[in-house]
């Protein structure tokens, strides 16, 4: 993703679209970076705390960067991919507004729990990353 967004960037107009793709692969760094300590066997509260405190401020920043981008992507996409990605971001988004409900006492994660409901946003990203990728690869370009 890091290098994803440096490329576009550095050779397309999409100049904020590419920097937006960099900083979401900067913050997915740091999410598998928060669990380092948990691997080297760390065990005191501090470690854990500061893992836990990265891992969450992290996720919350790329889930916020990735629907942006999944929705923004309308905006200068052709064909179906157009609207495979406006799709993907707003079920992204309503997967983020579900498990941000939960976390404020609501408590209903449609039966898949915590776990379940991310998995649904980052699947999402992770998908639309497949076929943003192919719709490159298929020669429509970002203009």
């Amino acid at each position: 993703m890091l290098w994803s967004g440096y490329l576009l960037r550095k050779g397309t107009s999409r100049k904020l679209f590419g920097l937006g793709l960099l900083v979401a692969g900067v913050f997915e760094f740091l999410v598998g970076v928060s669990y380092i300590p948990f691997y080297l066997g760390a065990s005191t509260a501090g470690a854990v705390g500061a893992a836990y405190d990265l891992h969450v401020a992290s996720s919350f920043a790329a889930f916020i960067l990735a629907i942006i981008l999944m929705i923004f992507t309308y905006r200068f996409t052709r064909g179906p991919f157009r609207y495979f990605s406006l799709a993907l971001g707003l079920v992204a988004l309503a997967a983020f507004g579900i498990s941000l409900g939960g976390f404020s006492g609501f408590g209903n994660y449609l039966g898949l729990g915590v776990g379940g409901i991310e998995r649904v946003l980052i699947y999402s990203f992770e998908a639309w990353g497949i076929g943003f990728g192919a719709y490159l690869l298929g020669g429509f370009g970002l203009d």
